[in-house]
């Protein structure tokens, strides 16, 4: 299936390749986002789904607020500083009540 498909690359860190395939399926975008969440405390699990997540959905301040999040747990403090500002940057932010990327960015 497109989902059992995509999913496999995903875990094989193929990303680019997932996006290909679920770009047309809006469905997948949130599934991506889930995972995300999910798993956003096991910042290396979390990682590929919240890069997947934005990928799909750029416009999504909740999936660049959790890629920060996973970016921070794997000490790669360049690219959770830019995810936050991505998500500071959006409307719609509702992880964290909006202040979080900020709070975030001070502590990096």
């Amino acid at each position: 299936s497109l989902r059992g498909w995509g999913t496999g690359l995903v875990y094989q860190n193929n990303i680019g390749q997932a996006v290909k395939l679920w770009q047309s399926s809006p469905v997948m975008a949130e599934e991506a986002l889930a995972h995300c969440l999910l798993s956003h405390t096991k910042g290396e699990l979390a990682l590929p789904w919240c890069r997947v997540a934005t990928e799909l959905n750029p416009q999504n301040a909740d999936a660049w607020y959790l890629l920060g999040i996973a970016y921070n747990q794997n000490q790669s403090w360049s690219e959770a500083l830019d995810a936050f500002a991505q998500a500071s940057q959006l409307p719609n932010l509702t992880v964290s009540g909006g202040s979080g990327p900020y709070l975030k960015s001070g502590i990096i």
